[in-house]
């Protein structure tokens, strides 16, 4: 009896082995990707970008997209974005007439540093910086703003702006706060972004976590 009872144990180990083994590698790409889909649905981004997601994650082997979907349903979505390289531009309205003799000029700079995901832009964290300059340094700031454009759906976030001039060279500095929501789990969202000018224009730009 003792031998028939450690085959029967040993029969249903291995019956249970070979249940695991015959599931597919595509029965498993299928199920993540109904998973992603799901998670990617809930971001509210135009269906182009959705379907440029899933394409780029279809191409991912199944354990790149099982480690993607862990970070995303675990304590770490954050860490399924990355981002971008700033992209940035100024533009410098002329004087007229009297005003033109004083040499001084108003700048408009922007910057924008994307939030990618699977190298798809979902959002973009955004300043715009208006300033006067001359003599090739900045004289005054008239206005620094901040604000988060893009997915709204599982992101909410809020923006406060400060400025300041100092050595001839104008600071915006945008402080982002929020949360990321996925599937139950919520996740906070600080950031800090600064973008330092001078007469020719944007010095330098950054964006970090505080």
């Amino acid at each position: 009896m003792a031998f028939k009872r450690c085959w029967a144990v040993a029969y249903g180990i291995g019956a249970a082995l070979v249940g695991t083994l015959l599931v597919s590698p595509a029965a498993v790409a299928e199920d993540n990707a109904t998973a992603f889909s799901e998670i990617v649905a809930a971001f509210d981004l135009p269906a182009a970008d959705q379907e440029q997601l899933q394409a780029n994650f279809d191409e991912l082997s199944t354990s790149e997209q099982s480690q993607l979907l862990s970070e995303l349903n675990g304590n770490n979505p954050l860490g399924a974005f990355e981002i971008g390289t700033a992209e940035t531009s100024t533009e410098v309205t002329a004087p007229e007439g009297r005003a033109a003799r004083a040499a001084t000029y108003t700048v408009t700079s922007t910057n924008s540093f994307p939030f990618v995901m699977l190298g798809v832009t979902t959002g973009y964290f955004n300043q715009k910086y208006v300033y006067q300059t001359g003599s090739g340094k900045v004289l005054q700031a008239y206005s620094c703003d901040g604000w988060f454009s893009g997915f709204s759906g599982t992101l909410s976030v809020s923006a406060s702006s400060n400025q300041w001039v100092s050595g001839g060279e104008g600071n915006c500095r945008t402080r982002f706060s929020g949360s990321l929501f996925i599937k139950g789990t919520s996740v906070v969202v600080n950031k800090e972004m600064l973008m330092v000018v001078n007469g020719p224009g944007i010095k330098g730009t950054s964006l970090k976590n505080v």
